[in-house]
């Protein structure tokens, strides 16, 4: 392998992997309080590469049996004691004492963003398809650019001169490392994951070349995704990789796309770390658009005017009505302060509503599922006549939810919620659904979310227009 002679490989062979010092120091008090177990420590030590690394290296390299190894913290706990455990952690180095600029630190924390995205998202798709044993994903997956990570702390100024030539000379990032280092970070990665002694799983996900089962191909299409969200969530090379993991998981690409949103949402939700941007930013600001040391949560609540004027330029480069529409939901929530937007499209006899795009709504819940009947749905029969919003609130609730099937109104939960149809000039395709998951929508809203979902009729219209690309509402259906 070329890793294993190239220079940047033998820098690096005898260095270990950062930890930051908030989970370091976390560790060590808990590892010096004798009312906590060692299982106590999981959390931190999962939520960080350094210390996941240091742990599973320990373990495995200490370990006669010639079998798998180690793959998970939660077995590799179980084989230390607690003074084992507090020398490996007290033996790895803390980020802020090797890495000196702001920009470096920055930089490596951008990693730990993509470290964290990308384990979560693999962990979800092998529960998905029934995994017996997801946590081995997800270790796999936060080590997935141990390479990457390994140059950028040790290393910083080779990193940004690869960052670089990919930003300014547009190469790949393989291409950019292979000129900067005479070989790739994946590369270096797998061979530091062999010389460290991690399980075989882990070293699959570090060779996105040989992928050789579709456990290992979860890890590496989970990285992929993690990697190309932090340039944007609508580029052409999202779109083949969402594809491609709708194939692996024999799933339609409309609810692959929902369910990779949902996990980033709750992926920038659940971990505190400023200093970085999470990917879930991009699915309302381009990136470039926020400062790298703006606070993540600052990103999620974006003003009404913010979403419109960012969705609009958007929508002109959209080459399909379920791209459109696809964009108009993920713009509603989280950045345009809804809990919940989903798109029903008016299937081909007219019978019924079906949800097909969808955001802040579980993939396998009733409101995701459950397609509306139009014979039971006098509110949406009216709805659909002409281009018309409406916004259900407490003082019309009892009104309007006569006209509104029972499962419906038992799957939302919500007497205030905004509803609008989507037209093709004189021809319905679908309603627009959107709330605040019962609390009190504004004006404000109400405002930006029919001015949305104008803007998607009109672009969807256009695309229908003489001379544009030839689309038809299967495309709606197809996900774009």
């Amino acid at each position: 392998m070329a890793a294993l002679t190239s220079k940047v490989y033998e820098r690096l062979q005898d260095k270990r992997l950062p930890v930051l010092r908030v989970h370091r120091e976390r560790c060590l008090e808990l590892l010096q309080d004798d009312r906590r177990a060692l299982s106590d420590l999981i959390p931190i030590i999962t939520l960080d590469p350094g210390l996941c690394a240091g742990v599973l290296s320990h373990v495995n390299q200490r370990r006669k049996a010639k079998d798998e190894g180690i793959s998970t913290i939660d077995s590799a706990i179980g084989l230390l004691g607690k003074q084992s455990l507090e020398r490996i952690v007290r033996a790895i180095p803390v980020l802020e004492d090797i890495v000196a600029s702001h920009e470096a630190t920055a930089e490596f924390k951008r990693l730990l963003w993509r470290a964290y995205h990308a384990s979560h998202q693999a962990r979800a798709w092998a529960e998905l398809k029934g995994d017996k044993f997801p946590n081995e994903i997800y270790s796999a997956g936060l080590l997935r650019y141990l390479g990457d990570m390994m140059l950028c702390a040790h290393e910083p100024t080779e990193y940004q001169r690869i960052n670089a030539l990919v930003a300014g000379q547009g190469l790949s990032d393989a291409a950019a490392q292979s000129r900067t280092l005479g070989t790739t970070l994946d590369a270096v990665g797998q061979a530091l994951g062999q010389r460290w002694g991690l399980a075989q799983i882990t070293l699959a996900g570090l060779d996105p070349v040989n992928v050789f089962n579709y456990r290992s191909m979860g890890i590496v299409l989970a990285g992929e995704i993690a990697r190309l969200a932090e340039r944007g969530w609508y580029t052409e090379a999202m779109l083949t990789c969402v594809g491609e993991i709708a194939d692996y998981l024999s799933r339609g690409e409309d609810q692959v796309a929902s369910c990779l949103h949902q996990t980033a949402v709750d992926v920038a939700r659940t971990i505190e770390l400023d200093g970085a941007r999470p990917a879930a930013a991009n699915l309302v600001f381009p990136p470039g658009e926020i400062a790298a040391d703006t606070p993540p949560r600052a990103a999620e609540t974006p003003k009404p005017a913010d979403i419109l004027s960012l969705t609009i330029p958007r929508l002109k480069q959209c080459k399909s009505a379920g791209e459109v529409l696809h964009l108009v939901v993920n713009a509603l929530h989280p950045g345009g302060g809804f809990s919940r937007a989903l798109f029903y499209l008016l299937n081909q006899d007219k019978t019924a509503l079906v949800p097909r795009f969808v955001a802040g709504v579980g993939a396998q819940t009733p409101l995701a599922k459950g397609a509306l009947a139009m014979d039971k749905a006098p509110l949406m029969r009216q709805v659909l006549k002409q281009p018309v919003a409406a916004w259900i609130k407490d003082d019309n609730y009892m009104k309007y939810s006569q006209g509104l099937p029972k499962p419906f109104i038992e799957a939302v939960r919500s007497r205030r919620f905004f509803l609008m149809s989507v037209f093709i000039g004189a021809k319905p395709i679908g309603v627009v659904y959107a709330d605040a998951e019962g609390e009190s929508l504004t004006e404000a809203q109400y405002k930006q979310f029919k001015m949305l979902c104008t803007l998607a009729s009109k672009a969807v219209a256009a695309l229908h227009q003489p001379g544009a690309a030839k689309q038809s509402t299967r495309t709606a259906q197809a996900g774009g």
